[in-house]
């Protein structure tokens, strides 16, 4: 029987196997802005979901769940964090956040970022009224994936976990990034280890 389909033998806050559980290494970092994910359910209890630890990390990050399409749904009242409302995904009409964070300071802004499949997330920021009235943005990703449990289709994409600690770099300052991968290099050495992979198999980033 396969670790995914044995919830019980997986601590239920990092969803790690109960023996590689690194809450206890989690930097819950208190940041200036607001971060909303929009989480595709159908992802929620995946082994390569990345937004369990995305919680660990950050303190505040707010999680909701989408279903997808609900005929006759009546969609929860969204609650603006912050006045300046951010969406991180690449669509045509999405400026570089480096532009934006520059004119407005952190603790204006609110973080918003789809999280599933790509084209779970292109959905959910056409569907969900969470990104109504958001000005998009994007970032230009330089280095590889460390996530090498997950292939990332085409270059410059990268599991949401990264993608929040690269924009948070940019709003917040660099050492927010880098407690987060620290953190996240630690999470994947220890799955890739609970698999019987090598370190060798995780990138530098």
């Amino acid at each position: 029987m396969r670790y995914r389909t044995r919830p019980e033998i997986r601590c239920p806050d990092c969803y790690l196997l109960k023996e590689s559980c690194l809450c206890d290494s989690a930097p819950q970092i208190t940041i200036r802005s607001a971060l909303t994910v929009v989480h595709h359910s159908a992802e929620l209890f995946k082994t390569t979901s990345t937004i369990r630890l995305l919680q660990l990390a950050i303190r505040d990050c707010t999680l909701h769940l989408r279903a997808g399409s609900i005929p006759h749904e009546r969609p929860a009242p969204i609650i603006k964090r912050r006045p300046v409302r951010i969406a991180l995904f690449p669509r045509e009409d999405a400026v570089e956040l480096s532009e934006l964070a520059l004119r407005h300071r952190p603790d204006e802004i609110e973080l918003i970022v789809p999280d599933g499949t790509w084209n779970q997330a292109s959905r959910i920021t056409r569907r969900d009224p969470h990104f109504k009235d958001a000005v998009f943005a994007h970032l230009h990703i330089k280095e590889p994936s460390i996530f090498v449990l997950r292939d990332q289709a085409e270059k410059g994409r990268t599991s949401t976990f990264e993608a929040v600690a690269a924009a948070l770099a940019i709003i917040e300052g660099p050492e927010v990034q880098k407690q987060m991968m620290d953190f996240f290099r630690e999470a994947v050495y220890r799955i890739l280890r609970s698999k019987g992979l090598h370190r060798d198999s995780l990138r530098d980033a």
